[in-house]
């Protein structure tokens, strides 16, 4: 059972295995025998002769041979076995041929993935190929040779194996776990392979836990399942119209928000969080099962939003909110964002629009007469019931308080006779009328928001609503999905010819007006420039063309509270798509004034698959147009010039300050390019539109580069002995001081010149780093203090001023730097007891103290010190130039001592005997210790110096 070839208490005889005894003279059978029920063969009356037996075996492996146990070996050539040859003598009994035979072990079984990490290999769970799985014997050492990789199916199966104890260590892709240990895998057939597959107890390094395995065993529990684990997130925004879903501009989230994670099989919390201040929250590291997320708000002021696919998840009808339960499998990311909104105000103000021009003016007060205002929301699930509703009250006004969301505010009126005030008449929106001719607005209301609408009520006669719109057919219909046209301009005039009213039609399409008084009216239209008329059919278009070119409909009479609302207007227009090509000077993507077109540049016109339709060429502005094209889906293509690139798209938050074609609209002086391939997007133009924004702007990419130097003087400007200074980092910023794409910050090399190329035109400020600390940048110098070379940067900021490069420029000049090292200047001041102007051997500083100034060569005091205890003085820290040290006697009693005398100037009296100042000149990081002034005693005698 063990297969160490001794048979123990515990191993069975084997019965029915076939032995034939041969002479091992000639190798002849002489017998043949089977085991018994034990175990137990035996060749008897046997000749002395030499013997040897053969073992017939086909399922068993042979145990090695020991002493006092197997003596069979294994033949080489086939499943027997053969014992030793032993010569047997008469009488003698040979009782130690006994033969150990076992079967071999086999391990094994597989991996799979455990989506939900139950420890059982569902139906739904594959095996993973690829693991590698090494066997391990007792010791926990891997079994040379026995390592394997898992079949597609995710098995693996090590045969062959002697008895004995084994475990298997699996090693698995990073960011997988095991499944915990299901206890079904210790009550199942472990040889069995339809048994089930059950995760076996494995620990954190990938290791089973081991088992004893006898001879013949078949172990297949060796099963691992691995998964990884899931996350939970979400955020907690504010959602302004109250609809569940996260539109774009609503970004603020709330924070402080707890979010509660919970077991749905258990209902208890298995981890909180609390929403940061962008409203964010995470669950990291959940293992795979089913969760719920409960929502618990940080103030009563909000109230969660309505269920919303691919929005607010949690249910506000909930107490607290909270999400549907929903399954992690091995690696999900499951996002639960939530939606909160405050209550809002809707107030309606009525008034008694006397004059019908549809604002209230000074003394019109509030409509007093009876009726009723509705509230409708139209995205619930019965938009024509109210979710509102009441009497106007006696001061004309109507308040609710309502979630955010889209409504309509209704108006009805008892008075039949009563009719309402044009919409959005003036330019004061809080005093004219909002509501159209049915007494119906539509209203947004945001989180926490307060809406006012009027209504003005007048009983004049009235024309509209009345739609003009674009004919894309001609037919003089309103068919489905026409385009309204906005802003024609329409006038009412009475038949005498003098004009009553004007308007213009509304993004909807509709125009409507007020007439002033009973009569007979005629609508005028003012056609805008290119459109025609569709022909006056029943139902459609109402306006002609008249003889003097005039647009208008026929003569109505308009009675008290008559409303005219046949008086459709139908045209249509050709479809024109073009602009401009022009070279973008300043690299900012808009066309400023004085940027020129670019002549000669070939453009194509594609079609929807990309196929060339039309093809032109640039003007000498830089225009070009296509005409008379069919409407559908458009490219617009450019080929560029050799040395040009396209420009880079303007900012959306861009100021058009002066447009070159005059429009004013963003998208007419933008370039709509994409600088890869040349071509605009696809766009739709339909029958009858005009689209002349498709433009693209060039430019030649400009250089910026500059050079450093050694400024020995700190004047600013570079000298012909000054040499270059490596080391410095210089970084470039754009216009809106954001370092530059595509750059990076550039360290000066050992020719002392720094190069940012291929940029785009535009505004550029540098920020320079000097070598190390104890190098300054020079002052930027005044232009007529020198010429040549100067520096560029600002030694308070280390920037330069901002530098505007147009298309091809270079900012050669622009962005030198010279540095220096502050220098220093000092000595001693000494009692010429001599006194020959020199510092002999044992003369001692002055007894007083002596004050000691510093002038710069304007002659501003730069500094002022003492003398130390031994006479010593310095000034440190200045820049590179001429400087006065200026010595006081310290009194009338005491003279300066010889000036310059002797050829040491370390040793000799720089103090002019007149001025006390001795006049020195710094370079960058001098040290210059050689000013000194000797003092000595007021005498009558004083030579000449």
């Amino acid at each position: 059972m063990n297969a160490d070839g001794v048979q123990d208490a515990n191993e069975p005889g084997l019965a029915d295995i076939t032995i034939v005894l041969y002479n091992a003279t000639d190798d002849t059978p002489v017998a043949t025998t089977e085991t018994d029920e034990n175990g137990v063969y035996q060749f008897s009356e046997l000749s002395p002769g030499s013997y040897y037996a053969t073992v017939l075996n086909t399922t068993y492996y042979f145990s090695p041979v020991v002493d006092g146990g197997n003596q069979a070996t294994a033949n080489e050539d086939g499943p027997n076995g053969n014992t030793p040859t032993v010569e047997v003598s008469k009488g003698e009994v040979i009782d130690t041929w006994n033969v150990g035979l076992f079967q071999p072990v086999t391990v094994g079984n597989m991996v799979w993935l455990d989506s939900n990490a139950n420890g059982v290999h569902d139906d739904d769970e594959p095996g993973l190929g690829g693991i590698t799985v090494t066997l391990l014997d007792e010791s926990g050492t891997p079994v040379d040779g026995e390592v394997q990789v898992t079949d597609p199916e995710g098995h693996y199966l090590f045969t062959g194996l002697n008895p004995g104890v084994y475990s298997v260590k699996y090693t698995v892709p990073a960011d997988y776990i095991f499944s915990p240990s299901n206890p079904m895998s210790d009550a199942i057939d472990r040889s069995d392979p339809s048994a089930g597959d059950y995760a076996a107890d494995i620990d954190d390094s990938g290791v089973a836990a081991p088992v004893e395995l006898g001879a013949g065993s078949v172990d297949l529990t060796f099963d691992a399942g691995i998964f990884v684990p899931g996350k939970i997130n979400g955020t907690i925004f504010i959602d302004q119209n109250g609809n569940g879903i996260r539109d774009p501009e609503e970004t603020d989230g709330i924070e402080g928000a707890t979010m509660i994670l919970f077991n749905d099989d258990t209902k208890l919390s298995v981890a909180e969080a609390v929403t940061g201040p962008d409203g964010s929250y995470a669950f990291s590291s959940v293992q795979p099962g089913t969760y719920f997320v409960e929502l618990l708000l940080p103030s009563a002021d909000y109230v969660v939003s309505p269920i919303a696919e691919d929005g607010n998840r949690f249910d506000p009808a909930q107490d607290p909110a909270a999400t549907a339960p929903v399954t992690i499998n091995s690696g999900d990311d499951a996002v639960f964002d939530g939606g909160v909104y405050q209550f809002a105000r809707a107030v309606l103000n009525l008034f008694d629009d006397a004059n019908g021009n549809g604002i209230q003016d000074e003394g019109e007060g509030p409509y007093t007469s009876d009726g009723t205002i509705n509230l409708y929301d139209p995205n619930s699930s019965d938009p024509s019931t109210p979710v509102a509703s009441g009497p106007i009250e006696p001061d004309g006004t109507f308040t609710y308080e309502l979630p955010p969301g889209n409504y309509t505010v209704e108006v009805v009126l008892n008075d039949p006779d009563a009719v309402f005030s044009p919409q959005d008449q003036g330019s004061d929106d809080t005093i004219d009328s909002d509501v159209d001719e049915t007494g119906t607005v539509s209203v947004v209301l945001t989180s926490g928001e307060d809406s006012n609408v009027s209504a003005g009520v007048t009983t004049l006669p009235v024309v509209g609503p009345n739609c003009v719109f674009l004919d894309s057919n001609g037919n003089g219909l309103l068919d489905e999905g026409e385009t309204p046209l906005s802003g024609v301009e329409l006038e009412l005039y009475h038949a005498n010819g003098t004009l009553a009213a004007v308007t213009t039609s509304d993004e909807n399409c509709f125009y409507r007006m007020v007439a002033p008084s009973v009569g007979d009216y005629f609508l005028r239209v003012v056609m805008p420039q290119d459109y025609e008329l569709s022909p006056v059919v029943d139902g459609g278009n109402q306006i002609s063309t008249n003889e003097d070119g005039t647009n208008s409909s026929p003569v109505v009479e308009f009675p008290l509270g008559f409303v005219e609302d046949s008086w459709n207007v139908a045209m249509y227009m050709p479809v024109s798509i073009g602009n401009k090509v022009w070279n973008d000077l300043d690299g900012d993507g808009l066309q400023d004034d004085g940027e020129p077109g670019i002549e000669g540049i070939v453009v194509n016109l594609n079609d929807n698959d990309g196929f060339q339709v039309a093809t032109t060429t640039t003007d000498s502005a830089g225009n070009y147009l296509f005409e008379g094209i069919t409407p559908g889906s458009y490219s617009i293509a450019f080929e560029l010039p050799d040395g040009y690139a396209f420009t880079i798209p303007a900012k959306t938050t861009a100021t058009i300050n002066h447009p070159a074609d005059g429009s004013y609209e963003y998208k007419d002086v933008t370039s709509d390019v994409d600088r890869e391939t040349g071509s605009t997007p696809t766009f739709m133009i339909l029958s009858g539109g005009t689209d002349l924004s498709r433009d693209a702007g060039m430019f030649l990419p400009v250089t910026i580069n500059g050079t450093t130097w050694h400024d020995l003087n700190a004047d600013g400007f570079r000298d012909a002995e000054e040499p270059i200074l490596e080391g410095s980092t210089v970084t470039l910023f754009d216009a809106d001081g954001d370092i530059v794409a595509g750059t990076s910050p550039q360290v000066v090399g050992e020719s002392g010149v720094w190069s940012f190329e291929d940029l785009p035109p535009g505004c550029y400020t540098a920020e320079i780093q000097p070598p190390s600390g104890e190098w300054l940048l020079s002052p930027i110098p005044n232009e007529e203090d020198g010429e040549g070379q100067s520096t560029d940067f600002n030694p308070d900021d280390l920037k330069t001023g901002t530098v505007c490069l147009q298309s091809g420029a270079s900012g050669d000049g622009s962005f030198d730097a010279g540095f220096y090292m502050p220098a220093s200047v000092g000595d001693r001041v000494w009692f010429d007891s001599e006194p020959n102007g020199i510092q002999d051997f044992g003369e001692g500083p002055m007894n007083e103290t002596i004050s000691v100034k510093l002038y710069d060569s304007l002659g501003y005091l730069k500094g002022e010190t003492e003398t130390s205890a031994g006479g010593f003085y310095q000034f440190t820290g200045l820049r590179p130039g001429t400087y006065d040290v200026e010595f006081a006697l310290p009194s009338t009693d005491f003279n300066f001592a010889i000036f310059k005398a002797g050829d040491n100037d370390a040793l000799d009296s720089d103090a002019s005997p007149k001025t006390g100042r001795a006049r020195v000149t710094l370079q960058s990081g001098e040290i210059n210790d050689d000013i000194d002034a000797g003092m000595m005693d007021a005498s009558p005698y004083y030579p000449d110096w």
